[in-house]
């Protein structure tokens, strides 16, 4: 069962094109595209729900604190940055490539943070 679909705003029927007008509240371009996607919504967690998931996330991120002790402050933003530099090329949001290439490796096993807490750097 198709969930989505991609259509030129040029090659829309006219009664398609209104409809799709009026959601949208302007008129459509013929250079532009129109994605339609059907989904089922999902109900919000309840605030128990809520405070269980906050909770899980503090108790990960006090882990993540926990593991940070020792580090330096001056190489923690280093840190943090390596795994989006080690990841390839970083899309603008116009599709311009901004050139943080690593060298085809995906992220090394012994991390930046890994050798700064052993005391290798």
């Amino acid at each position: 069962m198709q969930q989505s679909s991609h259509h030129s705003a040029r090659k829309l029927p006219l009664p398609v094109r209104i409809a799709l007008e009026q959601l949208l509240g302007r008129a459509l371009n013929d250079d532009e595209a129109i994605s339609v996607r059907a989904y089922q919504p999902h109900e919000a967690p309840t605030i128990e729900e809520q405070a269980a998931i906050a909770e899980e996330l503090r108790h990960y991120f006090a882990g993540i604190d926990e593991r940070a002790m020792g580090i330096p402050d001056s190489k923690q933003p280093e840190i943090l940055d390596e795994p989006f530099e080690a990841s390839g090329p970083v899309i603008s949001q116009f599709g311009e490539d901004h050139a943080r290439f690593n060298s085809g490796h995906s992220i090394p096993r012994d991390t930046q943070r890994d050798r700064i807490a052993a005391g290798d750097d």
